[in-house]
């Protein structure tokens, strides 16, 4: 198959922030941490009540869209053992979670292959701020019968926040069934390791790092990007051939004539110039998601 990034024809409207030039949106990940907007998680629900933003990378008529959700949740909430159908990957940024038997914290990282049980997530005693990434948009995956009741999945609801768009309300509906290949030994147990178990890659985003979101010989496998850049560095103006979402998670940078800070994201549209950026004077650290492969290479103008 070829690369879906040669079929986009139409950008998809950003339903939140800025334009600083031609295809290219800025907007912000919203206050909070943990405890979301206005402490929005720690309301009265039952079974706990999670924030969430959304993004999506891709037009609305490519074959598939990756899908960035931000995430909080309160103090303690547990998420059962389960999996998904797409490639996942998974940062912590402010908060921790326990997942399995590791514990998360800021700036740790989780890739998780499709049908791969995984968890339980419990969240840590300040909550959890995380990005979990859906690579192909997938919404499918589950949980074990033996879950059908538990209060997290069947509570009253959660607050899902982008402006004008999501307000207060159920929680959605859960798939629940048979466990995937590879995961009967979870049957009648609680937690399980991460470490050993196929299809789960623990990592950080200190300094550099690259992760592939799918087989390695896949064209249009996602790709997650830890970008590490020295005081004063640049990055000269260029052109990407996918979409990319850019997000600050230490230090500044100038991207044209307007300064980033932490938690600001900038998102670029294949084939479109990029600004000239150039790191503060502490430097900058980025998180970068590209939809496909395609989007990882710079081609400088």
């Amino acid at each position: 198959m070829g690369s879906a990034a040669s079929k986009t024809s139409r950008p998809l409207p950003v339903a939140h922030g800025e334009v600083l030039a031609p295809g290219v949106t800025l907007t912000r990940l919203e206050p909070g941490g943990a405890n979301g907007p206005d402490d929005v998680v720690h309301s009265d629900v039952i079974g706990g009540l999670t924030w969430q933003d959304l993004w999506y990378l891709g037009a609305d008529d490519d074959e598939f869209r990756m899908c960035i959700p931000d995430i909080r949740m309160p103090a303690n909430q547990i998420w059962p053992l389960h999996w998904h159908d797409d490639w996942m990957f998974i940062t912590v940024l402010d908060g921790s979670v326990l997942v399995g038997d590791w514990v998360m914290k800021r700036g740790d990282t989780l890739v998780a292959a499709p049908y791969v049980e995984y968890g339980p997530m419990v969240n840590g005693p300040r909550g959890c701020q995380l990005l979990e990434i859906f690579a192909r948009n997938k919404k499918g995956g589950g949980y074990a019968a033996e879950y059908h009741d538990h209060p997290t999945l069947v509570g009253p609801g959660r607050l899902m926040y982008r402006p004008g768009i999501f307000k207060h309300g159920p929680a959605g509906a859960f798939n629940f069934g048979s466990r995937p290949p590879g995961a009967e030994q979870n049957q009648g147990n609680q937690t399980m390791k991460i470490d050993g178990t196929p299809g789960l890659v623990k990592g950080s985003l200190t300094d550099a790092g690259r992760w592939d979101l799918g087989p390695s010989d896949d064209p249009d496998r996602g790709v997650a990007l830890s970008t590490r850049l020295a005081p004063g560095e640049t990055i000269p103006a260029h052109e990407l051939s996918d979409w990319r979402w850019s997000l600050v998670t230490e230090g500044d940078l100038t991207l044209g004539e307007r300064r980033l800070d932490v938690d600001d994201i900038v998102i670029t549209e294949p084939n479109i110039e990029v600004p000239e950026a150039v790191a503060g004077s502490d430097g900058a650290q980025l998180l970068e998601l590209c939809r496909t492969v395609a989007a990882e290479t710079r081609l400088f103008t």
